[in-house]
């Protein structure tokens, strides 16, 4: 096929399935909650770490809650050092399940995360 042949014909694009509940982005990692109207965006950040003088690598987690004219961010952040860290301490949510299985699939993570249910001090 000739270069004017290919600029002739009309391509279409079809996108097959579902978004992912993880995809990995530019910088980070997206993660939806089952419902699709939660997300947490994990961005790389270079910051400097007082104790040692040097510059380190982390991930700053924002939420992000859909709303009718999209995506509003929260006004809070937080900071974990791997990605892996903060889908391990996700893996307690009820919400995030196909996220966790999904990203674990993904990173070929095979080891068993124990979900350790929150108790209330009784007095």
């Amino acid at each position: 096929m000739t270069m004017e042949e290919i600029k002739e014909k009309k391509f279409i694009i079809e996108a097959k399935g579902e978004v992912p509940f993880a995809q990995r982005t530019g910088d980070g990692y997206e993660l939806f909650n089952n419902e699709r109207t939660m997300k947490f965006c994990a961005r790389r950040q270079q910051i400097w770490d007082n104790e040692t003088g040097e510059q380190k690598s982390c991930f700053a987690v924002f939420c992000f809650v859909k709303e009718d004219d999209g995506w509003v961010q929260g006004d809070n952040y937080h900071q974990t050092e791997t990605i892996t860290s903060f889908v391990k301490d996700l893996n307690i949510s009820p919400y995030f399940t196909n996220a966790v299985k999904e990203y674990r699939e993904q990173m070929d993570i095979t080891e068993e995360w124990k979900v350790e249910k929150w108790e209330q001090e009784k007095y």
